[in-house]
């Protein structure tokens, strides 16, 4: 009986704490004031609109795979938008809720988003963009320092230093040169995951397909059918929605 007295004691403890933010999430958060302040955001808390944006992403953040604390705030900008600055921050526009999305339709969009959180793909490709740029500096480094010591040692220490800072920079230039294609892998994972991560919450599995189709209408009538092309980083709209039917053939929806 005591034993079992200090096991319940330790678990209430336990859950006592507070759950520590992971590191992607504090680096997540940092990036997310970086760019508030430098596009000069404006953040808006309070009304009915952030609570409910912070209610529909709450109920799907509980299925995140790491119990941390996660944020969805509103930005207030024309600009249909909502994005992923890391696991832990997520952040929609007012413009995206002016296409008068659905809950189901905002639980698809959260859905993606937490899922580029979940799976790091943000922090992943800072720190491929990190890597670039030091393996940059590093070798601008070394150019200019060679030539001082003509000695045979140096020469040899030279040419290591030299192959090894040409095969890390040309791994950089890699991973630069096809980033549009990894973000666009990412992309569809996460049309794919968040397709489930919304069913497994409860809401529509249509739902991210159908605000597709209405940020594609919106797009098309302000921009043009060029804007259906897609860009470096995100496939087409068209293309995302059709595979998201097939997606949901394949579930059985």
């Amino acid at each position: 009986m005591k034993r079992l007295m200090w096991f319940s004691l330790a678990v209430a403890v336990a859950l006592a704490q507070p759950i520590r933010p992971s590191d992607e999430s504090l680096r997540a958060k940092v990036r997310f004031q970086k760019s508030l302040a430098r596009e000069r955001y404006k953040v808006i808390s309070g009304d009915s609109r952030a609570q409910r944006i912070e209610a529909v992403g709450q109920r799907l953040a509980a299925l995140a795979r790491r119990p941390i604390p996660w944020t969805f705030t509103l930005v207030e900008t024309d600009e249909p938008n909502a994005a992923c600055c890391g696991e832990g921050v997520v952040f929609v526009t007012t413009g995206l809720l002016q296409l008068n999305l659905t809950d189901d339709e905002l639980a698809g969009v959260l859905s993606h988003e937490v899922i580029h959180g979940v799976r790091q793909h943000v922090d992943a490709d800072f720190v491929e963009i990190a890597k670039l740029e030091k393996a940059i500096q590093d070798y601008a480094t070394h150019v200019e320092r060679h030539g001082k010591d003509n000695s045979e040692t140096a020469q040899m220490r030279e040419n290591y230093e030299s192959n090894r800072l040409n095969q890390q920079l040309e791994k950089a230039y890699s991973y630069s040169r096809q980033r549009s294609a990894f973000s666009q892998a990412q992309e569809s994972e996460a049309d794919s995951m968040g397709l489930k991560l919304a069913i497994a919450a409860g809401y529509q599995p249509q739902g991210l397909m159908s605000a597709l189709q209405k940020l594609m209408a919106h797009q098309v009538a302000r921009y043009g059918e060029k804007s259906l092309l897609g860009s470096k980083t995100h496939p087409p709209l068209p293309k995302r929605i059709d595979r998201l039917t097939q997606i949901q053939n394949q579930l059985g929806y």
